[in-house]
């Protein structure tokens, strides 16, 4: 069985009329009243009495139309997830930072971020910026929020450290872990 299989019988049992659906379809008539009763052969079942001027969903038509009109919902769902995944609107990004970090800087971007991005679930972990750096060359935390002076050498294996509005603060991540749609400039 194929989707096309299940678009062209909800059609059907939606319309009523193998003529006008076939017309909402792009295809001809013919063709579709084959590719119906192929489905019906593969169900074992009669899915649609017809008659010369009238078509009448049967009891298994009725439930079958349930079921196809679910599963061509949810396949749409699957779709519309894949693409926001794909361009970064879902996910989960792991935010490391500083006590500083909190009263300034992290409201601003976390409150931006959300704008954006409402459907990415952040996990917020407040540690040293030491502990951070580890964090951030071990993959526990995506983006880490850092204290500037505290920052060693270790740093320079993040992809990008960029300071901030603060001149206490500065901001380190391994773009690797990030999708590019999160990025924007600070």
């Amino acid at each position: 069985m194929e989707l096309r299989h299940l678009r062209y019988f909800v059609t059907v049992a939606e319309e009523l009329h193998f003529g006008r659906a076939a017309e909402k379809l792009h295809i001809s008539q013919p063709p579709l009243s084959i590719q119906i009763r192929s489905l019906e052969e593969e169900l074992g079942v009669t899915l649609l009495h017809r008659t010369q001027r009238h078509v009448s969903l049967t009891q298994a038509g009725h439930a079958f139309l349930q079921e196809a009109r679910q599963i061509l919902a949810r396949l749409e769902q699957a779709v519309l997830m894949t693409r926001r995944a794909s361009r970064g609107e879902i996910g989960e990004l792991a935010v490391g930072f500083i006590s500083v970090a909190d009263y300034n800087v992290l409201p601003v971007v976390l409150r931006e971020f959300r704008r954006r991005f409402p459907l990415v679930n952040l996990t917020l972990r407040e540690s040293t910026t030491d502990a951070q750096m580890r964090d951030l060359l071990g993959g526990r935390i995506d983006v880490g929020f850092l204290c500037r002076r505290s920052m060693n050498r270790r740093c320079s294996r993040c992809a990008l450290c960029a300071s901030l509005w603060s001149r206490r603060c500065r901001i380190a991540t391994r773009w690797r872990n990030v999708p590019a749609s999160w990025r924007w400039p600070i």
